[in-house]
């Protein structure tokens, strides 16, 4: 008996440190790091705002930063040559410069035939750099709708004389977002649903009333060399409340008719807001069943309520001006991919839009990953990871918007033992437990 009641001891314990196992949102984009000199390097490519609807009139911020992936500095005086191409065609080709490697140019979008360029340049290789303000960059750039493709290449690092050769290259794609808003009409009711979309069109929307499933595609190039460039999936769907049946965590959603995992944010006042965030890792995965279904051309989503309740578990960490709160599913299975996602709200609980951010795990004191990241415009992040070993990790939000504010939690892996499964031996022993102390009540010599 004292060995059962060890083993439902040590059960009842993983029990109570389970639920703390968790282990990119749009915006933001960082291309695979290349070595420089034996440093891993890469650039993290964002735009401001993070949604961007390429009308006239309405500027954006092309933010590029050049860093060490190991130690999240920033190389020093950066030149670079950037080329941005839309569906195959060359929009811009320039050179810039950026004596913190953090460059910014400011893009005014203009349905005109030529780019116009403004701003001064550094006399070495001749690359625009900020002086008195931004670079500014007039012309047919972000009026398009979908993805772009943006080419980067790093010719210079530490002085303008000290060339890289080869130049270093990144490939990275930020996207211009399509909104469509489609009625809805479900006993006796009429109901807006929204979609963004940052890849493509989006086409062929349909409700099914009978299975209250939602469904609508958008092109999508499956290949896996596509995949590895994009980095992730991002789309949005907006459903009103009044909508009861979707007012609610326990959505399903799928892609190709494959399961996939959805972020539901229930915050806002009118809207259930449905994040699919599929990276490129899960993609791959993806894309190997979409082949065998033969539609490799377009990427059909859909959501419908779910037919047993999904649990989360969900952990809001506060600093002086910001709250995060950090989401993950209830069950964690090892070497799987596990969604985590980040949500930030200022100190009143209002969301804050656009929040760039540090995500630093560390296990042993050793780092394990380091990502830069961006919210979208509903104050939303999310990232895949992958958990192959157990123990306490470390979870830190570092640098929330760019200030010296961070929030640390320590969760704990323990994958021999998925939560799921440790909830009903531990409930089995629990009930042995206590049918053994009535029997020996009632049978003193057992």
């Amino acid at each position: 008996m004292g060995r059962k009641f060890a083993l439902f001891a040590v059960i009842a314990l993983l029990i109570v440190i389970a639920p703390s196992i968790p282990v990119f949102g749009h915006g933001g984009m960082e291309p695979p790091p290349v070595n420089l000199g034996g440093k891993q390097t890469t650039v993290f490519v964002k735009l401001d705002p993070p949604v961007v609807s390429g009308e006239e009139g309405k500027d954006i911020f092309l933010n590029v930063r050049f860093y060490d992936k190991d130690t999240n500095q920033n190389f020093k005086e950066v030149t670079y040559r950037i080329w941005m191409i839309k569906d195959g065609q060359k929009i811009l080709q320039e050179w810039f410069y950026d004596s913190d490697g953090d460059l910014t140019v400011k893009i005014v979008p203009k349905n005109t035939e030529t780019v116009k360029v403004f701003g001064d340049r550094e006399p070495q290789l001749n690359g625009l750099y900020n002086r008195a303000g931004p670079v500014v960059i007039e012309g047919p750039i972000f009026v398009k709708k979908g993805l772009h493709n943006l080419f980067i290449e790093i010719f210079s690092v530490g002085t303008t004389r000290t060339l890289v050769d080869p130049p270093l290259q990144f490939d990275a794609w930020v996207g211009v977002a399509h909104e469509e808003v489609y009625p809805v009409s479900y006993n006796g009711g009429s109901y807006d649903v929204k979609i963004r979309n940052y890849y493509d069109k989006i086409e062929n929307f349909t409700f099914d009333p009978n299975t209250l499933t939602m469904q609508f595609a958008t092109p999508f190039n499956w290949s896996k060399e596509f995949i590895g460039k994009v980095g992730m999936l991002h789309v949005e769907m907006f459903i009103p409340k009044t909508l009861s049946e979707f007012n609610t965590y326990s959505l399903q959603g799928t892609i190709n008719d494959i399961p996939v995992p959805v972020f539901v944010d229930t915050y806002a006042e009118e809207n259930v807001v449905v994040h699919y965030t599929i990276s490129a890792q899960n993609l791959k995965s993806l894309a190997d069943k979409v082949s065998e279904n033969g539609t490799i051309d377009e990427a059909v989503f859909g959501i419908a309520p779910a037919e047993t309740v999904m649990r989360e578990i969900v952990t809001p960490l506060k600093t002086e001006n910001y709250t995060v709160e950090v989401s993950w599913p209830e069950q964690i299975f090892p070497d799987n991919l596990i969604p985590l996602s980040l949500f930030f709200s200022d100190a009143n609980g209002k969301r804050l839009p656009n929040v760039t951010y540090d995500l630093i795990l560390e296990k042993d004191g050793q780092r394990i990953l380091n990502r830069n990241g961006v919210s979208t415009i509903e104050g939303f992040a999310s990232h895949d990871i992958i958990f192959d070993s157990q123990g306490p990790i470390t979870v830190r939000i570092e640098k929330i918007k760019g200030s010296e504010e961070s929030v640390e939690m320590t969760i704990n892996v323990v994958p021999e033992f998925p939560i799921g499964i440790l909830l009903p031996i531990a409930a089995a022993f629990g009930i042995y437990f206590v049918l053994y102390r009535r029997a020996k009540s009632l049978f003193p010599r057992l």
